[in-house]
């Protein structure tokens, strides 16, 4: 019989903010491990219409500020791809870009979902930008609708 190494149990308040960031009662993540952890345990129960965090048997619901995935890093030399917080790293398709309330750039997932962009990633994909609400990734012209 193996013994486990580490267990836990997913209790107390649990929050992501704006900027991706985790935290729990109130205090942020200190641990990158653990962070990215929460980031790639996300996920979508249809039958509830709502997020969790899933590691193992153990299910916790958090709060959610915006949206709960986040773009981190935008490659657009070939292969394009986007990769979230978490490692999650999907082909990037350009008409994916759209424009929040407040000028923040999301992104729809080959899922469905939606992810805002980091800071960084939101910077980067600024260099290609045309003008205010128009990008332009190896040629392909991208006109940033504002968010449904």
């Amino acid at each position: 019989m193996t013994k486990a190494l580490y267990t836990a149990e997913l209790k107390g308040k649990l929050k992501l903010n704006l900027q991706g960031e985790w935290f729990h009662e109130g205090r942020i993540f200190e641990r990158k491990a653990l962070s990215d952890l929460f980031h790639r345990s996300i996920v979508w129960d249809p039958e509830d219409k709502e997020f969790f965090i899933q590691i193992g048997k153990e299910r916790a619901r958090f709060e959610i500020e915006d949206v709960p995935f986040f773009v981190s890093s935008i490659r657009a030399e070939e292969p394009q791809t986007i990769s979230l917080l978490g490692g999650h790293t999907e082909e990037l398709n350009p008409k994916e870009f759209y424009l929040g309330t407040e000028n923040q750039i999301y992104y729809r997932l080959q899922s469905g979902h939606e992810a805002r962009l980091t800071r960084a990633a939101h910077q980067h994909l600024m260099t290609f930008g045309v003008s205010e609400s128009e990008i332009n990734i190896n040629g392909a012209q991208i006109i940033l609708r504002p968010r449904k």
